[in-house]
Formats: C-alpha cells, structure tokens, sequence
C-alpha cells in the first residue's frame, strides 16, 4: 500500500486531547510518532488520510494537520485557526 507522511499539530493541547488524537491514529491504522503537541503519522492511502482528517473534525480541538502527497496534491487542512493565518502557511509551504 502507499504511505504518506504527515504533520498534526495540536494547539491548546492536554492529556486529554492527546489520548483523543491516539485514539482516532489508532483506529485508522495509522503508525505515529508524538513529540508534545505534534504527531508525525504515516497514512497508507488518500482514502485513509481522509478519513483521520474527519474523525478528528468530529473532536473539539484545534489543530493543523499537513499531508504531504506529491507537491501538486499537498494540501493543509485545519480546524480552529484563523483563515489567514492558514493562508500564509500555505503559501510559504508550497510557493
């Protein structure tokens, strides 16, 4: 299967929310990596990134989460973040 890396951040984050975030990695079937308040989480495929994307949607956190495809697929979606400041790190991210 393909593997994609990816970047979650958690903002405003406790134990709780951390167990939460473990909870949704570990069932999708994702294998992560926490340092504080950021996972590195490797998806194996669009489909199953999508999936960790609305299951942590359905949380109330807040958060930006990075996937990285291919530099024409990249994407960055979050939840709780002012819109332009989003926009900035798109921007410096992939322009």
């Amino acid at each position: 299967m393909a593997k994609y890396g990816n970047i979650l951040t958690i903002l405003n984050g406790n134990d709780n929310i951390h167990s939460q975030v473990e909870t949704v990695l570990s069932d999708n079937q994702t294998v992560y990596v926490k340092l504080k308040d950021t996972f590195y989480v490797e998806t194996n495929s669009i489909k199953n990134t999508g999936q960790v994307i609305k299951d942590l949607n359905v949380l109330d956190i807040e958060f930006i989460f990075f996937h990285n495809q291919i530099s024409d697929g990249s994407l960055i979606r979050s939840k709780g973040i002012d819109q332009e400041k989003i926009n900035t790190i798109n921007m410096i991210m992939f322009k």
